[in-house]
């Protein structure tokens, strides 16, 4: 499988997509163009990795710790794939578009690994990786879905279910009988505060130890074993 990106691929432009995709810049993530600090630690960032070429290839971001007594936490993913900081290794984009990603603790750090379509030899990949961030995986998938779509510079389309107050939680303030959301310490019609056992605990769709997307229901991470609740 070949990976090509179109000739009038701008990686600034594809980071404010996915900036907007996302709603917000997540901590340690560094997109060429969000802003002067950003692109600083950008330029900064691409003294360490000897393997990048400025003519070969475009950031797309450069992931850093911020550890400053640790300075191989991180890495650089590029148009041409992703750079590891701390191991000799290079993952090419192609062995990313269409895979399945997920994030796994493991004793030295994270074990990123890619599943692959069925048919692919091998089935799958495992890379050694610093990344203690529950916003990688969706992050990644973002981008790759993106990447491999028929038009990578497209904005990316947010859409935000409508969903009534009343009908997305069963809390109601103990003195107005307001509906109010999960997680909610304060009645927003009255002011009263609501009681922690009356407030319904908001549902986790990843893992904020890995990073992997959770099964429906689980108390558990199917993948690191971190209690959710």
């Amino acid at each position: 499988m070949t990976f090509q990106l179109p000739t009038n691929f701008n990686s600034a432009v594809f980071a404010q997509n996915i900036i907007a995709g996302i709603g917000f810049i997540p901590v340690n993530f560094h997109f060429p163009g969000a802003n002067p600090n950003s692109d600083t630690c950008i330029a900064y960032g691409l003294k360490k990795f000897t393997s990048f070429s400025p003519i070969d290839e475009q950031v797309l971001f450069f992931y850093d710790d911020g550890d400053m007594k640790a300075p191989n936490k991180g890495f650089l993913l590029t148009t041409k794939g992703m750079h590891i900081l701390g191991y000799p290794w290079f993952i090419p984009m192609e062995r990313f578009i269409g895979s399945n990603i997920q994030l796994t603790r493991s004793q030295f750090g994270f074990d990123l690994t890619m599943y692959y379509a069925q048919g692919i030899t091998p089935a799958s990949d495992t890379y050694k990786i610093y990344v203690p961030n529950d916003m990688l995986i969706p992050v990644l998938r973002m981008v790759f879905q993106k990447l491999g779509s028929d038009d990578p510079m497209a904005p990316v389309v947010k859409v935000a279910p409508v969903i009534s107050m009343a009908s997305a939680t069963s809390v109601t303030c103990p003195s107005c009988q307001a509906p109010a959301r999960a997680g909610q310490k304060f009645c927003m019609s009255c002011g009263t505060a609501i009681p922690a056992e009356n407030r319904e605990t908001r549902v986790k769709k990843f893992c904020t130890s890995c990073g992997a997307k959770l099964l429906p229901g689980a108390k558990f991470c199917q993948s690191c074993g971190t209690k959710l609740y």
